[in-house]
């Protein structure tokens, strides 16, 4: 009997931590205003389901941390192109943050709320 009680709570426990997260965030984006889904299962985080797979540095109760980087030779221009892009989610407030930083240009912070889903 104590095997089946282990087993049916490490398969609780297996089904609940494969649950992803998901957060809704909006901010405005040249005065329009932008949804955006981040979707969270275990270290990596997508946006909208596109291709860009975030790090996740940090994911507890007081905020999510995810970062996405690469560094590459821009072949055209034979230039070399690094760069970083962090979002940033309290969660208790909502607060949410985007940006980026790169070697060759500056780059702008997003700033909106985020509620999960």
């Amino acid at each position: 009997m104590r095997s089946i009680a282990f087993g049916f709570g490490l398969l609780f426990s297996i089904t609940a931590s494969a649950r992803a997260e998901t957060w809704l965030c909006t901010y405005a984006d040249k005065n329009e205003p932008t949804i955006i889904k981040f979707t969270i299962n275990g270290n990596q985080m997508t946006r909208n389901n596109d291709t860009i797979k975030f790090t996740v540095l940090i994911n507890n109760d007081v905020g999510l941390v995810a970062a996405d980087s690469y560094s590459e030779m821009y072949r055209p221009m034979n230039t070399p192109v690094v760069f970083g892009l962090v979002v940033v989610i309290e969660k208790r407030s909502g607060n949410f943050k985007m940006g980026g930083v790169n070697s060759y240009q500056d780059m702008n912070v997003t700033h909106g709320h985020c509620v999960q889903n």
